[in-house]
């Protein structure tokens, strides 16, 4: 009895015998920088995917006196920032628009609406989005 002959490869196995149907692979190429949700390109997927997120993860924490946009939620940390410094910190000599971007204004001086007087960078990192409660600005722990 002849020993069996042994292949290296299934192509090799599939090429050496032409009675051998091979088998059928389906494949599809996904592309990890099209959003496999609604289709646009980006090349910060996970950063895109939040856009999908049912989940808000920052809310203006001012009273309702102070904030008209109080029931809206951000999804995005950029976004959120962008809405304290719009609307929260007085800039001493620009006017913040929807054009300019957080970080073009962070060196520009302002007030808080508590008094203090400062840059918009320290007002955001040290003032507003600080893990210890007792350095929050005190109108922002509503």
């Amino acid at each position: 009895m002849k020993p069996p002959t042994v292949y290296p490869d299934i192509t090799t196995l599939i090429n050496s015998n032409p009675d051998i149907i091979p088998p059928k692979v389906e494949s599809t190429f996904v592309d990890p920088k099209i959003c496999q949700v609604c289709g646009k390109r980006s090349n910060e997927m996970s950063r895109h995917m939040r856009i999908h997120d049912t989940c808000h993860r920052f809310t203006c924490k001012f009273p309702s006196s102070w904030c008209n946009y109080k029931s809206i939620n951000y999804k995005r940390k950029y976004e959120f920032k962008r809405h304290l410094l719009a609307k929260h910190f007085k800039f001493d000599h620009i006017k913040m628009d929807r054009k300019m971007s957080v970080s073009t204004v962070l060196d520009h001086s302002g007030s808080c609406p508590c008094g203090i007087h400062t840059t918009a960078r320290w007002w955001i990192e040290s003032h507003i989005l600080v893990e210890d409660q007792a350095q929050v600005c005190p109108l922002f722990r509503y």
